[in-house]
């Protein structure tokens, strides 16, 4: 329906054609390129997200760090110290053993989880009768949350009723208590570590394969190439970038540990298992340094941020052959 003039009477198209109107007065006002228009709506969609990373990160670990030059036992106001937390940390044995207890943990989840989730998801990419419901029960354990993670594990490797001292007793091992031992207290954590990143690494390398072109795999079969051949001289190389991925995440993601460790050692036995996580916390809120407890979270901190820069260096090399 339209009137005399021939404009529509429809509400809403008056109120758009108003909308567009006032668009057009305003934007060529700014001396804006057609360009740099389409840039300013796309910071304007974004701004939220920036000014959400910005409140809730960035200042955040800017605050982090003023405090870590002070003393401040959260009860009272904090007090400028200069560089003695850190001076601190050159000395603290504890912190040291966190720290190598940390690589440990770290070390032990990402070696064995990147080969396994490799070679599961290699597997995973051919046909099975029951593909989905393999790679449905390897995904379980990463939508558990990880302090139940660690409740499960203390369960498991529990030396009175658990299945793994079960098992181990089975082939004449006898029943260890895994986690009052200090040498199998880090191994047990590890096992479970590495059973709960499992099935995420899955599903980065899952999604790595599909990006390879079966015509690859094709030709190479043609040319005589067999099993290994074709996983060394094509998958491995085109799968660098998800490699790298993973390593990085299940690095950054193993080095912030500390649910699984509460819920399942609290450390212990001794300080077999006291990863910095875990000494950061107990630093913090069990003995009030704060100040002391966040010089540390400083260091782990950086020890991530220069993980994440060495992967995009590594990324960069890769991208410009």
């Amino acid at each position: 329906m339209q009137s005399k003039h021939g404009e529509k009477a429809d509400p809403a198209y008056k109120a758009l054609q108003k909308m567009k109107d006032t668009a057009r007065r305003t934007l060529p006002s700014l001396n804006l390129t057609f360009h740099r228009r389409k840039m300013l709506i796309a910071y304007l969609f974004v701004l939220p997200s920036i000014l959400y990373f910005a409140c809730f990160f960035i200042l955040p670990v800017l605050q982090a760090f003023s405090r870590s030059f002070t003393r401040w036992t959260l009860i009272r106001p904090p007090v400028y110290i200069g560089l003695e937390n850190y001076a601190k940390l050159l000395q603290d044995g504890q912190f040291h053993n966190s720290l190598l207890v940390t690589f440990y943990y770290t070390t032990g989840v990402v070696v064995f989880t990147t080969v396994l989730s490799l070679a599961l998801a290699v597997l995973l990419q051919r046909s099975w009768p029951i593909r989905s419901l393999i790679r449905v029960s390897y995904f379980v354990p990463l939508v558990i949350p990880l302090f139940i993670v660690g409740v499960i594990g203390n369960y498991a490797f529990n030396q009175s009723f658990g299945f793994i001292p079960e098992v181990t007793s089975l082939f004449g091992l006898g029943r260890s208590a895994w986690l009052s031992t200090p040498t199998l207290a880090m191994p047990a954590l590890i096992l479970v570590g590495i059973w709960r990143m499992l099935g995420f690494d899955i599903i980065l390398f899952l999604a790595g394969l599909q990006g390879i072109p079966q015509s690859l795999y094709e030709v190479a079969r043609i040319d005589g190439a067999d099993t290994w051949a074709e996983f060394r001289f094509i998958t491995l190389p085109l799968l660098r970038r998800t490699i790298i991925l993973v390593l990085v995440v299940t690095v950054i993601s193993n080095m912030q540990a500390f649910d699984l460790v509460y819920s399942m050692t609290l450390g212990g036995p001794g300080e077999a298992t006291r990863v910095l996580m875990l000494n950061i916390y107990e630093t913090g809120f069990r003995h009030l340094r704060m100040g002391y407890a966040l010089a540390q979270a400083m260091v782990l901190f950086l020890l991530m941020f220069g993980i994440s820069l060495l992967q995009f260096i590594v990324l960069r090399g890769y991208s410009n052959e």
